[in-house]
């Protein structure tokens, strides 16, 4: 069923579609191709935030997104006054 080598493991289709109808597996299928992606990822950029440095210039994004809702929204309420 399974081929394990050296670097690999070979998983036969019909075995990996059977794996991803169940919820468990299909979670920690989607973990595993999201790990993959974040270490290539990781490799091909020349810089890397940590999690605080993201999390504050997120903060910071969604405060200048809600200011910029709140102007509009003061627009649009003096044209009706």
């Amino acid at each position: 069923m399974l081929q394990v080598s050296n670097n690999n493991v070979i998983i036969p289709l019909r075995f990996w579609n059977e794996l991803k109808k169940n919820d468990y597996f299909r979670e920690l299928i989607e973990v595993l191709e999201d790990s993959k992606d974040f270490e290539e990822a990781k490799k091909e950029t020349t810089s890397f935030l940590n999690l605080n440095d993201y999390m504050k210039k997120r903060e910071l994004a969604e405060m200048k997104k809600a200011n910029k809702t709140k102007k509009e929204i003061g627009r649009k309420t003096k044209k009706y006054v």
